[in-house]
C-alpha cells in the first residue's frame, strides 16, 4: 500500500474527530458570546430600573451552566422600590435562574427563603417557604404568561420581642398569560388563582382558620404593563373603566362551600364597585364570623322577613334576632334563592360592593378599604 494511500486513510479515521473538536470551539465560542450579551442586557436593564426608582442588585453574581444551559445565581438578591408611596424593600437569600438553550424563551426561576419585606413606617416581616417557582414564557421585555408557585408559605411580622402570624398557606398558584393585546398596548389578562390551607390571622375573623380557593377571571382596561407603583396602576385602571370579571370561584373552609361568579371594578375613591352571585352551603357558620348577629337587632331591613317568620310561626322572628346563626340565616332565606350546591342545600345571594361597602343580600357585612 502506498503512503499516499494510507496518509488518506488516516485524515479519514481522523476527520469525523476533527469535526467534532471544530464544532465544539464553535459552540463554545456561541456560548460564551451570548453570556456575554446577557450580562450587557442585564446591566443596561438593572439602570433602565435604577432611573426610574426600582434598584436590584445580588452581593455575588455568576452566570454559568455550559454547555446547553444558562444559568444565573444570584446570592443576597435585593430589590428597593424607592419610587414607591411608601417604600418597599425585598432581601431574598438567593435568586436561581434558568433558561435551556433549545428553548430560550422559557425561563424558571426558584428564589430561596428566607424573603425580608421592609415597608417604610412599618415592622418589617419575614417569609418563609420551603419552594417558590417562578416560570416565565416569552422574552423577558413581553412576557406571554408568567406562573408562580409557593409550597409551605409562612409569613411573620416582627413586632417586639414576638413575632405576629400574617399568613400561612400549605401552597398558592398564581397563573397569568395575555389574552388579547400585548404587553406594551391594551392587554386583557386571564388570571387563575389557587390557595391551599390558607389562612390569614390578622385579616379577618373569616380567614383565622385554613380555607381552600380556586378562581378563574379575566381583568380587562390596563393600558399596558410597564412597572408602576400598584396605586399608580389601581388609578390608571378606574380611569380607564377596567374591571375583573370572576367567571368562576370556589371557597372551602370546613363544612362551608361557596361559589361565586360576576364583576368588579373601582369607584373614584379607590372602593370595590360591582356584584357577585354568591351561592353559599353552610351560611349559619359564616354570619357569625360577619358580626352579623351585633347587626340585626339594630337593622329595619329584615323587619318585613323578621316579621314574616313570626306570622308563619310565632315567635320564630324573635328567635331569628336571638340566634343570628341558623335563624337568620332561615331570615335570609325570604330574601334569597333556594338553591343546591354540591349536593347540598344552599342560599343564592348577591354580595355587593358599593364605594368599598360590602351588603350581603339586604344586609351591610363590613367595608374594604381604599385600595389607593
Amino acid at each position: 500500500m502506498s503512503s499516499a494511500s494510507t496518509q488518506r486513510r488516516r485524515w479519514l479515521v481522523a476527520l469525523p474527530l476533527i469535526i467534532v473538536l471544530v464544532l465544539a470551539a464553535a459552540w463554545s465560542g456561541f456560548w460564551l458570546y451570548a453570556v456575554t450579551q446577557a450580562e450587557g442586557m442585564l446591566a443596561g436593564w438593572r439602570e433602565r430600573e435604577a432611573q426610574a426608582g426600582r434598584n436590584y442588585a445580588c452581593a455575588r453574581q455568576s452566570i454559568g451552566g455550559f454547555p446547553f444551559r444558562f444559568e444565573l445565581a444570584c446570592n443576597e438578591a435585593s430589590a428597593e422600590f424607592a419610587s414607591n408611596e411608601p417604600k418597599v424593600a425585598f432581601t431574598a437569600a438567593s435568586l436561581h435562574a434558568v433558561a435551556q438553550v433549545y428553548d430560550p424563551s422559557l425561563l424558571i426561576a426558584e428564589i430561596g427563603a428566607p424573603l425580608t419585606i421592609a415597608i417604610s413606617g412599618e415592622a418589617p416581616a419575614r417569609a418563609n417557604w420551603t419552594l417558590l417557582q417562578i416560570s416565565l414564557r416569552g422574552r423577558p421585555p413581553a412576557p406571554e404568561r408568567v406562573s408562580m408557585v409557593v409550597d409551605g408559605a409562612a409569613v411573620d411580622r416582627s413586632a417586639g420581642d414576638g413575632g405576629e402570624a400574617i399568613l400561612r398557606a400549605k401552597r398558592i398558584e398564581l397563573h397569568g398569560r395575555v389574552a388579547s393585546g400585548t404587553v406594551l398596548n391594551r392587554p386583557v389578562l386571564d388570571l387563575s388563582v389557587v390557595l391551599t390551607g390558607l389562612a390569614a390571622p390578622t385579616l379577618h375573623p373569616m380567614t383565622r382558620k385554613p380555607l381552600d380557593v380556586t378562581a378563574t377571571g379575566v381583568l380587562r382596561g390596563l393600558d399596558d404593563l410597564r412597572p408602576l407603583p400598584i396605586p399608580a396602576r389601581l388609578k390608571q385602571l378606574q380611569a380607564a373603566g377596567g374591571r375583573l370579571e370572576i367567571k368562576q370561584a370556589r371557597v372551602q373552609q370546613g363544612d362551608v362551600t361557596a361559589v361565586a361568579a360576576g364583576s368588579l371594578g373601582l369607584s373614584a375613591n379607590g372602593g370595590l364597585d360591582g356584584e357577585l352571585n354568591v351561592t353559599v352551603a353552610g351560611l349559619d357558620r359564616v354570619l357569625p364570623l360577619l358580626g352579623i348577629d351585633q347587626l340585626v337587632p339594630r337593622s329595619n331591613t329584615l323587619a318585613p322577613a323578621l316579621g314574616a317568620l313570626d306570622r308563619l310561626v310565632p315567635g320564630l322572628g324573635r328567635a331569628a334576632r336571638n340566634q343570628a346563626g341558623a335563624g337568620l340565616a332561615l331570615g335570609l332565606s325570604l330574601l334569597g334563592r333556594p338553591a343546591e350546591l354540591e349536593g347540598r342545600k344552599a342560599l343564592a345571594l348577591p354580595l355587593r360592593f358599593v364605594g368599598g361597602a360590602v351588603y350581603l343580600g339586604p344586609l351591610r357585612v363590613g367595608a374594604v378599604a381604599p385600595l389607593f
